[in-house]
């Protein structure tokens, strides 16, 4: 069974529809499956976040040993002698796709790959907003972990527009 709930969106130069799906699994296999393709959009999600944190700490860890071991005499100097940092833009967070996808097979199995590209375009997003509003605020609001059953949720895109659809 299915739900559907339009939303128009107003861009700059044309009107998208949003079409949102609330899906009511009847059978368990179908049930099943969306929860699979949900759970392998949040492993997605979650292990490059994973990444991108473990290879904060080790930047953070080389500067530190470059101040204590007097390479530097400056934060400033310390920074511009370590390795620089991974991009938290969608273009290198999708680079890293394809070898998720060897390290656990079951994300080509059980979702789009179109999926799995929208949870790396909200998680880049979530960087951006992070910083953006560090800029305004001074408080540092991190990407978070999706948890199971917590809001779960899958996204394609498509690029239709509202004249299209309508």
């Amino acid at each position: 069974m299915l739900r559907q709930i339009n939303h128009i969106i107003m861009a700059k130069t044309d009107e998208y529809l949003t079409i949102r799906y609330e899906l009511l699994p009847k059978h368990r296999q179908q049930y099943e499956k969306l929860n699979r393709a949900v759970g392998s959009a949040r492993r997605c999600y979650n292990e490059v976040l994973a990444f991108v944190q473990d290879e904060y700490l080790e930047y953070l860890d080389e500067v530190e040993s470059r101040l204590i071991y007097g390479e530097a005499s400056t934060r400033a100097e310390a920074k511009a002698l370590c390795t620089p940092l991974l991009s938290t833009s969608y273009a290198s967070l999708s680079a890293m796709l394809p070898g998720l996808k060897k390290q656990y097979p079951f994300l080509e199995e059980d979702c789009y790959s179109q999926v799995l590209q929208q949870k790396l375009k909200d998680l880049s997003f979530a960087f951006k907003s992070c910083w953006k509003n560090y800029e305004k605020t001074g408080h540092f609001k991190y990407p978070k972990f999706q948890r199971k059953f917590h809001n779960d949720s899958i996204r394609r895109a498509s690029k239709e527009t509202a004249k299209e659809s309508l």
